[in-house]
């Protein structure tokens, strides 16, 4: 599956939807998208990596990188949906509870939330 990452700025949060492998490589695409909405004032990231395929520790740092931002600022990250692979490597990781995800809870192989991480 080809990487692509889609960052969707709305009124008040901004989506960001990442799918094929988030490595240390692919996670600079998706670290420029979001500090460039972080700098344009967007403190609510709405996010959905049920399609990643792969994810290591490069990739990760992303997400523990918005997730710091976010708790000094005030704002969330809310991971909506996760691949079974992302799930998997976060709990091996210990950054399930941080990222707000049940790696007990799936739903049709990906796992369902409904929590924001917030300060």
């Amino acid at each position: 599956m080809e990487f692509t990452s889609l960052l969707t700025q709305h009124d008040d949060h901004a989506d960001l939807a990442v799918s094929g492998e988030l490595d240390a490589f692919t996670a600079g695409q998706v670290r420029r998208q979001v500090d460039d909405a972080v700098f344009d004032g967007f403190e609510d990231f709405v996010v959905d990596v049920s399609d990643v395929t792969f994810v290591d520790a490069g990739g990760l740092s992303v997400f523990v990188r918005l997730r710091n931002a976010m708790a000094v600022r005030g704002g969330a990250m809310t991971i909506t949906v996760a691949s079974p692979r992302f799930r998997q490597v976060t709990g091996v990781a210990g950054l399930a509870a941080a990222f707000g995800l049940d790696v007990t809870a799936v739903d049709d192989g990906h796992l369902v939330k409904g929590c924001a991480v917030r300060r």
